[in-house]
Protein backbone atom coordinates (compact mmCIF):
# COMPACT_ATOMS: atom_id res chain seq x y z
CA UNK A 1 0.00 0.00 0.00
CA UNK A 2 1.00 3.59 -0.72
CA UNK A 3 2.73 5.85 1.88
CA UNK A 4 0.01 8.69 2.91
CA UNK A 5 2.33 11.87 3.67
CA UNK A 6 0.23 14.42 4.89
CA UNK A 7 2.21 18.25 3.78
CA UNK A 8 1.74 20.97 5.61
CA UNK A 9 2.04 24.25 3.71
CA UNK A 10 0.69 27.90 3.31
CA UNK A 11 -1.13 29.71 1.03
CA UNK A 12 1.61 30.73 -1.19
CA UNK A 13 3.66 27.96 -1.88
CA UNK A 14 0.35 25.59 -2.36
CA UNK A 15 0.37 25.71 -6.43
CA UNK A 16 4.10 24.80 -6.35
CA UNK A 17 3.93 21.88 -3.94
CA UNK A 18 1.28 20.43 -5.24
CA UNK A 19 3.22 20.30 -8.83
CA UNK A 20 5.90 19.19 -7.36
CA UNK A 21 3.79 16.21 -5.50
CA UNK A 22 2.48 15.44 -8.55
CA UNK A 23 5.12 13.82 -9.87
CA UNK A 24 6.48 12.42 -7.03
CA UNK A 25 3.42 10.24 -6.28
CA UNK A 26 3.96 8.26 -9.41
CA UNK A 27 7.38 8.34 -9.00
CA UNK A 28 7.56 7.03 -5.55
CA UNK A 29 4.50 5.48 -5.35
CA UNK A 30 3.23 8.07 -2.08
CA UNK A 31 -0.04 9.58 -1.65
CA UNK A 32 0.70 12.57 -0.61
CA UNK A 33 -1.95 15.18 0.98
CA UNK A 34 -1.42 18.64 1.24
CA UNK A 35 -2.71 20.56 4.39
CA UNK A 36 -2.96 24.71 3.65
CA UNK A 37 -3.03 26.04 7.07
CA UNK A 38 -4.58 29.64 7.23
CA UNK A 39 -1.92 31.59 6.82
CA UNK A 40 0.29 33.17 3.47
CA UNK A 41 3.95 32.08 4.01
CA UNK A 42 4.55 28.83 5.04
CA UNK A 43 7.68 29.84 7.14
CA UNK A 44 6.21 31.69 9.01
CA UNK A 45 4.55 28.89 11.15
CA UNK A 46 5.67 27.82 14.16
CA UNK A 47 5.65 24.15 15.32
CA UNK A 48 2.99 25.38 18.59
CA UNK A 49 0.54 27.03 15.93
CA UNK A 50 0.79 24.15 13.52
CA UNK A 51 -0.62 21.70 16.11
CA UNK A 52 -3.25 24.26 17.03
CA UNK A 53 -4.16 24.20 13.26
CA UNK A 54 -3.03 21.18 11.37
CA UNK A 55 -5.93 19.33 9.95
CA UNK A 56 -6.80 15.73 11.43
CA UNK A 57 -6.70 13.77 8.60
CA UNK A 58 -6.98 10.08 8.33
CA UNK A 59 -4.63 6.87 7.67
CA UNK A 60 -2.00 9.55 7.20
CA UNK A 61 1.49 7.61 7.93
CA UNK A 62 3.43 10.45 8.54
CA UNK A 63 3.51 14.73 8.48
CA UNK A 64 6.02 16.73 6.83
CA UNK A 65 6.22 20.63 7.81
CA UNK A 66 7.79 23.02 6.13
CA UNK A 67 12.02 23.04 6.52
CA UNK A 68 11.64 26.77 7.68
CA UNK A 69 9.76 25.60 10.54
CA UNK A 70 12.45 26.18 13.13
CA UNK A 71 11.99 24.38 17.05
CA UNK A 72 10.44 21.22 18.46
CA UNK A 73 7.96 19.34 16.27
CA UNK A 74 7.13 17.18 19.83
CA UNK A 75 3.32 19.67 19.97
CA UNK A 76 2.62 18.63 16.51
CA UNK A 77 3.49 15.07 17.01
CA UNK A 78 1.22 15.26 20.70
CA UNK A 79 -1.91 16.65 18.54
CA UNK A 80 -1.65 14.37 15.53
CA UNK A 81 -0.64 11.30 16.99
CA UNK A 82 1.84 10.96 14.29
CA UNK A 83 5.32 10.57 13.75
CA UNK A 84 6.72 14.35 12.15
CA UNK A 85 9.15 15.47 10.33
CA UNK A 86 11.07 18.61 9.22
CA UNK A 87 11.16 18.95 5.14
CA UNK A 88 13.91 20.96 3.03
CA UNK A 89 13.91 24.09 3.39
CA UNK A 90 12.88 24.77 -0.57
CA UNK A 91 10.10 22.43 -1.92
CA UNK A 92 11.97 21.82 -4.99
CA UNK A 93 14.50 19.52 -2.65
CA UNK A 94 11.40 17.25 -2.09
CA UNK A 95 12.62 14.44 -4.56
CA UNK A 96 15.67 13.87 -3.16
CA UNK A 97 14.11 14.10 0.77
CA UNK A 98 11.98 11.62 0.13
CA UNK A 99 14.51 9.39 -1.75
CA UNK A 100 13.77 10.36 -5.07
CA UNK A 101 15.77 11.71 -8.14
CA UNK A 102 17.29 15.00 -7.54
CA UNK A 103 16.13 17.50 -9.98
CA UNK A 104 18.59 19.60 -11.68
CA UNK A 105 16.87 23.44 -11.59
CA UNK A 106 14.36 25.01 -14.39
CA UNK A 107 13.77 28.38 -15.09
CA UNK A 108 11.53 28.10 -17.81
CA UNK A 109 12.36 30.05 -21.10
CA UNK A 110 13.97 33.53 -20.76
CA UNK A 111 15.74 35.63 -23.19
CA UNK A 112 17.43 37.98 -20.56
CA UNK A 113 21.48 36.92 -20.78
CA UNK A 114 23.96 37.94 -18.32
CA UNK A 115 27.03 39.81 -19.06
CA UNK A 116 29.46 39.33 -16.49
CA UNK A 117 32.49 41.72 -16.40
CA UNK A 118 36.30 40.87 -15.80
CA UNK A 119 37.33 44.55 -14.05
CA UNK A 120 41.14 46.05 -14.99
CA UNK A 121 41.80 43.07 -17.20
CA UNK A 122 45.47 44.41 -18.45
CA UNK A 123 46.09 44.42 -14.96
CA UNK A 124 45.74 40.69 -15.00
CA UNK A 125 47.76 37.80 -16.76
CA UNK A 126 45.95 35.65 -19.68
CA UNK A 127 45.50 32.65 -16.49
CA UNK A 128 44.00 34.74 -14.49
CA UNK A 129 41.70 36.26 -17.03
CA UNK A 130 41.01 33.02 -18.25
CA UNK A 131 40.43 31.50 -14.85
CA UNK A 132 37.57 34.11 -14.33
CA UNK A 133 35.92 33.96 -17.07
CA UNK A 134 35.44 30.17 -16.40
CA UNK A 135 34.52 31.11 -12.90
CA UNK A 136 31.68 33.61 -14.24
CA UNK A 137 30.19 31.33 -16.70
CA UNK A 138 29.87 28.52 -14.74
CA UNK A 139 27.99 30.96 -12.06
CA UNK A 140 25.71 31.43 -15.13
CA UNK A 141 27.33 34.05 -17.37
CA UNK A 142 26.07 34.38 -20.87
CA UNK A 143 29.09 36.56 -22.19
CA UNK A 144 31.77 37.34 -20.63
CA UNK A 145 33.09 41.22 -20.40
CA UNK A 146 36.40 41.89 -21.02
CA UNK A 147 36.90 45.11 -18.94
CA UNK A 148 39.84 47.55 -20.32
CA UNK A 149 41.69 51.23 -18.58
CA UNK A 150 40.30 54.17 -19.81
CA UNK A 151 43.01 56.24 -20.80
CA UNK A 152 45.36 53.33 -21.75
CA UNK A 153 45.09 51.00 -24.75
CA UNK A 154 46.18 47.40 -24.60
CA UNK A 155 48.46 45.88 -26.43
CA UNK A 156 47.46 42.22 -24.98
CA UNK A 157 43.23 42.79 -25.76
CA UNK A 158 43.06 40.63 -28.52
CA UNK A 159 45.35 38.08 -26.68
CA UNK A 160 42.58 37.85 -24.08
CA UNK A 161 39.59 37.54 -26.45
CA UNK A 162 41.25 34.41 -28.05
CA UNK A 163 42.43 32.74 -24.55
CA UNK A 164 38.48 33.23 -23.81
CA UNK A 165 37.17 32.15 -26.99
CA UNK A 166 39.64 29.08 -27.13
CA UNK A 167 37.36 28.10 -23.85
CA UNK A 168 34.06 28.21 -25.66
CA UNK A 169 33.39 31.23 -24.16
CA UNK A 170 31.24 34.46 -25.33
CA UNK A 171 32.82 37.56 -25.05
CA UNK A 172 31.97 41.00 -25.03
CA UNK A 173 34.98 44.24 -25.22
CA UNK A 174 34.04 46.93 -22.48
CA UNK A 175 36.04 49.73 -23.98
CA UNK A 176 35.66 52.90 -25.75
CA UNK A 177 39.09 52.84 -27.64
CA UNK A 178 38.08 52.55 -31.62
CA UNK A 179 41.79 50.53 -32.04
CA UNK A 180 41.27 48.68 -28.34
CA UNK A 181 37.53 47.75 -29.72
CA UNK A 182 38.90 46.57 -33.92
CA UNK A 183 41.48 44.47 -32.06
CA UNK A 184 39.12 42.33 -29.57
CA UNK A 185 36.08 42.29 -32.23
CA UNK A 186 38.70 41.02 -34.73
CA UNK A 187 39.58 37.88 -32.23
CA UNK A 188 36.17 37.10 -31.62
CA UNK A 189 34.40 39.36 -29.37
CA UNK A 190 30.53 39.85 -30.39
CA UNK A 191 29.54 42.97 -28.28
CA UNK A 192 30.82 45.89 -27.85
CA UNK A 193 30.47 48.34 -24.67
CA UNK A 194 30.01 50.72 -25.29
CA UNK A 195 29.25 53.33 -27.93
CA UNK A 196 28.82 57.58 -27.75
CA UNK A 197 29.79 60.13 -29.44
CA UNK A 198 33.52 59.53 -29.25
CA UNK A 199 33.60 56.31 -31.20
CA UNK A 200 30.36 55.82 -33.32
CA UNK A 201 32.00 56.97 -36.24
CA UNK A 202 33.94 53.58 -36.45
CA UNK A 203 30.87 51.31 -35.12
CA UNK A 204 30.10 50.13 -38.90
CA UNK A 205 33.68 49.04 -39.62
CA UNK A 206 33.45 46.46 -36.70
CA UNK A 207 30.87 44.04 -37.56
CA UNK A 208 28.83 43.39 -34.73
CA UNK A 209 26.65 44.70 -31.89
CA UNK A 210 27.07 47.48 -29.65
CA UNK A 211 25.79 49.08 -26.96
CA UNK A 212 24.77 52.84 -26.90
CA UNK A 213 25.18 54.80 -23.55
CA UNK A 214 24.70 58.51 -23.43
CA UNK A 215 26.84 61.42 -23.19
CA UNK A 216 26.77 62.30 -19.99
CA UNK A 217 25.84 59.16 -17.38
CA UNK A 218 23.11 61.56 -15.76
CA UNK A 219 21.18 62.59 -18.98
CA UNK A 220 20.11 60.94 -22.17
CA UNK A 221 22.09 63.73 -24.20
CA UNK A 222 23.33 62.48 -27.49
CA UNK A 223 21.56 59.00 -27.38
CA UNK A 224 19.18 59.55 -29.62
CA UNK A 225 21.86 61.01 -32.09
CA UNK A 226 23.92 57.89 -31.58
CA UNK A 227 21.08 55.51 -32.64
CA UNK A 228 19.93 57.24 -35.64
CA UNK A 229 23.30 57.17 -37.19
CA UNK A 230 24.25 53.95 -36.28
CA UNK A 231 20.86 52.71 -37.56
CA UNK A 232 21.34 54.05 -40.66
CA UNK A 233 24.59 52.42 -40.89
CA UNK A 234 22.75 48.86 -40.18
CA UNK A 235 24.64 48.47 -37.02
CA UNK A 236 22.91 46.11 -34.72
CA UNK A 237 22.55 47.54 -31.32
CA UNK A 238 21.05 47.63 -27.81
CA UNK A 239 20.83 50.66 -25.63
CA UNK A 240 21.92 51.24 -21.89
CA UNK A 241 20.54 54.36 -20.59
CA UNK A 242 22.98 53.91 -17.51
CA UNK A 243 22.01 52.25 -13.99
CA UNK A 244 23.34 54.61 -11.31
CA UNK A 245 24.12 53.71 -7.95
CA UNK A 246 21.02 53.72 -4.65
CA UNK A 247 21.86 56.78 -3.13
CA UNK A 248 23.35 58.83 -6.25
CA UNK A 249 20.96 59.03 -8.74
CA UNK A 250 19.55 55.37 -8.56
CA UNK A 251 15.48 56.97 -9.05
CA UNK A 252 16.15 59.52 -11.82
CA UNK A 253 18.19 56.70 -13.61
CA UNK A 254 15.09 53.87 -13.60
CA UNK A 255 13.10 57.01 -14.93
CA UNK A 256 15.55 57.46 -17.69
CA UNK A 257 15.18 53.77 -18.66
CA UNK A 258 11.48 54.01 -18.76
CA UNK A 259 11.71 57.26 -21.03
CA UNK A 260 14.11 55.06 -23.62
CA UNK A 261 11.92 52.20 -23.47
CA UNK A 262 8.57 54.78 -24.56
CA UNK A 263 10.99 56.34 -27.20
CA UNK A 264 12.49 53.05 -28.32
CA UNK A 265 9.89 49.91 -27.57
CA UNK A 266 11.13 47.38 -29.65
CA UNK A 267 15.06 47.94 -29.15
CA UNK A 268 17.12 45.66 -26.99
CA UNK A 269 18.04 47.24 -24.04
CA UNK A 270 20.83 46.77 -21.61
CA UNK A 271 20.93 47.52 -17.74
CA UNK A 272 24.38 47.18 -15.56
CA UNK A 273 23.65 46.11 -12.15
CA UNK A 274 26.74 46.04 -10.71
CA UNK A 275 26.87 48.95 -8.73
CA UNK A 276 23.63 47.83 -6.66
Amino acid sequence: MAARIQFVTGRLAERSLRGVLASLAVELGIEPVVDVLPITVAALMTPQWIAQHIGKMDGVDRIIVPGYCSGGLESIQEATGKPVERGPRDLRGLPEFLGGTRRQPDYGQYSIEIIAEINLCPRLTLEEIVRQGERLAAAGADVIDVGCEPGSEWPAVADAVRALRDQGLRVSIDSLNPNEIASAVQAGAELVLSVNRSNRHAAADWGCEVVVIPEDPHTLDGLDETVDLLAKAGVPLRLDPILEPIGFGFAASLQRYAEVRRRYPDAEMMMGIGNL
